[in-house]
Parts: C-alpha cells; structure tokens; sequence
C-alpha cells in the first residue's frame, strides 16, 4: 500500500472499509445498534458526535459542529457540508463494491484528492490496536456522552481473521493403536504426491479412519493455557476438542463444532448450553484483547466492541455493554481455518515411546 506523499493512496478492499467506515459514521451523524441477522436495531440509535482514528503516530479526527457541518482534523483542517461528504463517501463505497476481492491495493482518486486536502497521505490504521476507531456518540443508555472504542469488521473486504494462528496457539494430541506402517502411509500423504490443497485434509481423513485413538495431550504454550484457564479451567480441553473435530470430521463453524463436542460431553455436564456459554466467553475474551501469547488480565482493549460495515455498506454496532448480542455474533460468525501449513507445524506425526504425537494450530475466521 502507498504510503509516500509523492505516490498514490491505496489499499486494499478491508483498508478502504475503515476510511469509509469513519467517514460514513460522520457523514451520517448516528450509528444502530446491530441485530443478530445486521439488520439495524431501530431501538438502539446513538447520536455521533466526534470520531477518531489513529495512523501510526497521526491521528485523523472528526466532528459534527452544532451547524451540521463536519470538520476533520489531520495535518492541516478542513471544514465540509454534510451534503459533500456524502458524495465522498458514495463515491468510496462504488469502488470498493466494483473492486474484485483478493485484487489487492487500489486507488481511489476522488476519496484521495479529499485526504490530500487535509494532509493525509496514508489510510493504514496502527497494526497494534485492537480497536480502530473512537466513536464519541450521545448514549442515554449508560448516560450521557460516551467514547468506545470500536473494533472495525467489513463485510466489503476479505473475510478477517479473529484470531491468528501462531505458535502461540497450537495444540498437541497423542494417537494411539497406530501401528508403524498406518503411520508412515499417513506422512505419505504430502503436497508433493496429492496436491497443495489436498494434502492436508487427506491426511486427516487417513488418521480419522485408520482407528486409533487421540486424546488431547496439551496446550504448547503456557501463555495462552493460562489465559484459557483464567477464563474457563474446562477450555483448553474444549477448543482442543473442537479443533480436532474440525480437522478430523471438517466441522468448520465454530457454533457446529461446539454443538459436536457438546454432545459428546467430555466434561460429563450433562447440559449442552454449559459448552456454548465457555465459548462464547472465549471468542468475546479473543475479540476485546485478549492475545494467545501474552498474559492477559481479563481487561477489554476495544471497549466498546464491534462496528460491522455490511455488504451493503451500512454501519451497525455491537456495544460491549450489550454482551448477549456480541456473544451470539461472534458464535454464529466465525469459523475455523487451516493456517499456513509453511508457518506451522500442524498433523505431524512422530513416535513418542509406544504412541504418535501431533500439534494443530488454532485459527479462528469471520464467515
């Protein structure tokens, strides 16, 4: 992505989501609460005030002033009418919707003359913020003028990642009742003699059918275990479960996956909800801060929760405040994924005494 003051703006369709997200909330004064299916809440609409959001050590903000006109904030000051700043704003949603997806970076030289103007030259957010944007908006619901910290999730761009797989998350697990020659026609199975696609799930399809019998053994490292047992002492035993649903049996949602566990009942609950209340517990930890790597202390990072530009191009919101709404979300909107296989090692067997051990790698994806 450009980020010269000489070169182009650009960036890719989930880059050019967050611009318009921030300049769609001031553009059109308020912001809906969301409903499970993103319909907005008509029952839940806050009046925005102000909007920021931070590029490396910049901050781009916004106001709506008592006229109804906006102004922004970067390098230099610009004052517009609502009436020019929709136009924008239509104008960035038209070329985001006829960008194809996975095209990678483009330009859009209207939305780039209009950054120019007040001294913005690059449309990147900070990689370290959980949230992206700081809604100020007139919230009676907890009483008067409030600031929330939205984490931005665009159903215009490639669906984004919720948590990313790293050694951080992996699992490991033993199989047993796999004789030796089970085990080498298993690590057979490679890119090289099926195909970079089918590998993976080929291979998981032999251990799954050869019989043994795998048990979940650890999470690797210690970090993420005790940010797990901070939340729930029965999680790692859990998501380990459900992962190994997922690669073993391709349960790939993780509402599905779950209800697979639940009915297996490792835990011996004898209450199927008692496993989708963890989980959704974890997603929400995952979503708010919460790093698999880093000792976590139960403290939400994005406080105010979730902006959701739509297919549409409408803005709804989860507010953290409002966890039932968040909680189902993230539940029925994520699913899991197979990470790089180059960057982890993941469905590896090896001989430990008289069983076979693997690790897979936990990455968590918006549908």
């Amino acid at each position: 992505m450009g980020k010269t003051p000489d070169g182009p703006i650009t960036g890719n369709r989930g880059e050019w989501s967050e611009i318009y997200a921030f300049l769609r909330l001031l553009c059109d004064g308020e912001l809906h609460g969301a409903n499970a299916d993103l319909s907005p809440d008509e029952n839940q609409c806050l009046d925005v005030i102000r909007v920021a959001r931070r590029h490396g050590a910049s901050v781009f903000r916004g106001e709506i002033l008592p006229d109804g006109s906006v102004a922004l904030w970067y390098n230099g000051a610009r004052t517009v009418s609502r009436k020019e700043l929709k136009s924008i704003v239509m104008l960035l949603l038209a070329k985001i919707k006829e960008s194809p997806k996975g095209s990678g970076s483009f330009a859009e030289p209207g939305t780039e003359a209009f950054l120019r103007s007040i001294g913005c030259v690059a449309i990147k957010a900070s990689p370290r913020d959980k949230k992206d944007l700081d809604v100020t908006v007139l919230d009676n619901h907890v009483g008067g003028e409030q600031t929330y910290g939205l984490s931005i999730k665009s159903e215009l761009g490639a669906s984004p990642t919720l948590l990313n797989a790293t050694g951080a998350t992996q699992f490991e697990y033993e199989a047993t009742g796999l004789d030796e020659a089970q085990a080498r026609a298993i690590m057979a199975i490679t890119p090289e003699t099926v195909g970079k696609r089918k590998w993976f799930l080929e291979r998981a399809v032999a251990l799954r059918e050869s019989g043994a019998r795998i048990r979940l053994v650890a999470v690797k490292k210690p970090a993420f275990r005790r940010n797990l047992l901070l939340l729930d002492d029965a999680l790692p035993e859990i998501l380990g479960e459900m992962l190994l649903v997922y690669t073993l049996n391709r349960k790939t949602s993780v509402a599905e996956a779950c209800a697979h566990v639940a009915a297996q009942d490792p835990r011996g609950y004898g209450d199927p909800s008692l496993y989708t209340f963890k989980v959704r517990r974890f997603l929400r930890a995952v979503a708010l801060g919460m790093e698999p790597g880093t000792p976590w202390q139960d403290s939400d990072e994005a406080t105010g929760g979730y902006l959701i530009v739509t297919k549409e191009g409408e803005l709804v919101a989860f507010y953290v405040y409002n966890r039932a709404k968040l909680d189902d979300y993230l539940f029925h909107a994520t699913r899991f994924e197979t990470p790089s296989t180059k960057r982890t090692d993941i469905l590896n067997l090896r001989r430990v005494g008289d069983a076979w051990r693997f690790s897979l790698t936990l990455q968590i994806r918006f549908r």
